[in-house]
């Protein structure tokens, strides 16, 4: 099994121009797009489990007065389900994978520039909304 979460981003414009923090940060909050993530190896024990499911909303989801990420949608499904109505054609999502009490992360991005095409293999540790060790092999072809 496996679970799908979309994410919206969100980043507030009011706080670029906060100077003073005694006073309540300007609230002027405008989407940003999100990722998706998709968390693999679900068994059904997890699935399941209220603990497993926050485990995995608070490495996503983070929030203070500059940004936030929250999780639009989840949804617990089959490995083979068709996930082409949560992932758009352009988009890349985020696999994740539970490894003791840490979701490891793997995205492969590909995008053309010129007549060069370019791979990047990202790699993390997804965390309270933040990405620890976070590491990236670029490659280049020419087509």
């Amino acid at each position: 099994m496996k679970i799908l979460m979309m994410c919206q981003d969100r980043e507030n414009y009011g706080a670029h121009d906060w100077d003073d923090a005694s006073t309540e940060c300007p609230q002027y909050w405008k989407n940003k797009g999100g990722d998706t993530y998709i968390i693999e190896n679900v068994t059904v024990a997890q699935g399941r489990d209220e603990a497993f499911w926050q485990l995995a909303e608070e490495a996503i989801e983070s929030s203070d007065d500059y940004f936030s990420t929250h999780i639009l949608q989840q949804q617990l499904v089959d490995d083979d389900y068709d996930t082409s109505s949560w992932i758009e054609s352009w988009e890349t999502p985020i696999r994740l994978n539970l490894v003791g009490e840490d979701f490891h992360a793997e995205r492969t991005r590909e995008m053309g520039l010129n007549d060069s095409l370019f791979s990047i293999n990202e790699s993390w540790i997804q965390k309270e909304g933040d990405r620890l060790h976070y590491t990236s092999l670029n490659t280049t072809g020419i087509n």
